[in-house]
């Protein structure tokens, strides 16, 4: 399971970055921030991506909702103008809770995660945050690049 640090929605994921966009991204950031306010987000449901039998990552879902939908579109949008290219895939928020190396081994914890029924979980979109990820043997690295509040009410 990740640690509870490197649990986070990612709303675009960039990929190998030039170094020297970063101040560029920091800036796009910093403007989608001040345009968007705080909002709530509720988790719905667990799953996993690729087949049960296959899984390779657990995930909890998020909500759609216009606000998360508004500001994934800004950043897209944003991003697409610095040359990013946009997701080809529907939108679909979740937050990765976990990585599996071999589905065969992890079947109980699989299927444990896929029956988990975790209620109403509602939790405060506050910020947005530049990471970097650095994959390792045990896990990724993460290491905050910038940090920008979202709009208070």
């Amino acid at each position: 399971m990740e640690k509870i640090e490197k649990i986070h929605l990612t709303l675009k994921f960039l990929g190998d970055t030039d170094t020297t966009k970063i101040l560029d991204l920091r800036s796009s950031i910093s403007q989608i921030a001040s345009a968007h306010h705080r909002f709530n987000l509720t988790i719905e449901r667990t799953g996993v991506f690729r087949k049960s039998r296959k899984a390779r990552v657990l995930w909890i879902g998020v909500e759609k909702t216009d606000k998360l939908d508004r500001l994934y579109a800004d950043i897209e949008n944003a991003l697409a103008e610095q040359g990013f290219t946009k997701e080809n895939r529907r939108f679909s928020p979740h937050i990765t809770i976990g990585r599996i190396r071999d589905p065969r081994r992890a079947k109980p914890i699989i299927e444990q995660h896929i029956a988990a029924d975790l209620g109403t979980i509602k939790s405060t979109v506050d910020e947005l945050v530049l990471y970097e990820s650095v994959l390792r043997p045990g896990g990724a690295l993460y290491t905050v690049l910038y940090k920008a509040n979202l709009a208070a009410p």
